[in-house]
């Protein structure tokens, strides 16, 4: 059984994401409005991809972190410095940032040609992102 990733923002960075982790993982995107977040059922990783400038970002991400209960968020977004520290101690729960490199034009071909970094919370975090984007390819 594949594990469960919930994309949430479906737009330049999580539509294509989402291409290439559906390979590896059952994928489940959502984007504004969304369905019931708990009708969604169990969820492995959870990746953000709205953007940063929304109003309360880090009180939006853990919600949506507080409903699905994650193993492991990713923020994918491009966000201020702090940021990612700040929703895991909101949410008191394992979360990582990994930027996304590219052109939009072709963003699945650059997210699989570009290295990819991660930074987490801790060091598990760190490791467990890794992880998820190594046995994506």
């Amino acid at each position: 059984m594949k594990d469960r990733v919930v994309i949430a923002g479906l737009g330049e960075i999580g539509k294509p994401l989402g291409v290439i982790l559906e390979d590896a993982y059952e994928v489940v995107g959502i984007d504004i409005p969304h369905p019931p977040l708990e009708s969604i059922g169990p969820v492995d990783v959870l990746h953000i991809c709205y953007p940063f400038e929304i109003d309360d970002f880090v009180g939006e991400t853990v919600g949506y972190m507080t409903a699905l209960r994650p193993r492991l968020t990713i923020v994918n977004s491009t966000v201020g410095v702090g940021t990612t520290r700040r929703i895991g101690d909101a949410a008191g729960a394992p979360v990582a940032h990994s930027p996304v490199r590219g052109k939009h034009t072709r963003m699945v071909e650059d997210m699989r040609e570009y290295v990819k970094f991660v930074g987490g919370v801790d060091d598990a975090s760190s490791a467990a992102a890794a992880d998820h984007f190594r046995r994506a390819g």
